[in-house]
């Protein structure tokens, strides 16, 4: 009864969800062939749904894949259809980890200008997100201290 679900989850956003995820488990299992079928057919159905976000992420796992096989040009390919569908959602550490895969790319091409370009917006991503986060700490610190001193003093 289960894989009669699954197939028909299948030809939906379940189904894709679903089929990803197989994938995943399937690279952790270090089954690389067979998660990278699992990640395309899920990267179709994504597709096929104008699923964004998943679309964004499907492109920067087989573009990961293209350029653990020494596939370049098709990883960087990859890499810009992601980094132009993600300015849709505009998701900043999606930005962040395509700009380090596009620069990764550029230079196994032996295009160390661009290379250094893309390095470089990655690193500010990371350094804005960083500081972002580190900003959001310290005001939830700053909050949970004064909220324990007011305790303390009305005690």
């Amino acid at each position: 009864r289960r894989s009669s679900d699954l197939s028909e989850q299948k030809n939906g956003r379940g189904g894709a969800s679903i089929t990803f995820n197989i994938g995943t488990l399937l690279e952790y299992q270090n089954k690389i062939d067979s998660a990278i079928h699992y990640y395309k057919e899920a990267h179709r159905y994504f597709s096929d749904n104008h699923d964004t976000l998943n679309l964004v992420n499907s492109f920067q796992k087989l573009a990961k894949y293209q350029l653990i096989q020494e596939k370049y040009e098709s990883a960087l390919q990859l890499y810009s259809q992601s980094k132009l569908l993600n300015k849709k959602i505009g998701d900043k550490e999606i930005e962040m980890h395509v700009n380090e895969g596009i620069s990764v790319c550029y230079e196994k091409l032996g295009d160390f200008q661009n290379a250094l370009m893309y390095a470089n917006l990655y690193k500010q991503l990371n350094d804005s997100l960083t500081k972002t986060e580190t900003h959001t700490k310290i005001a939830e610190v700053e909050s949970k201290f004064s909220a324990r001193l007011q305790l303390t003093i009305e005690v």
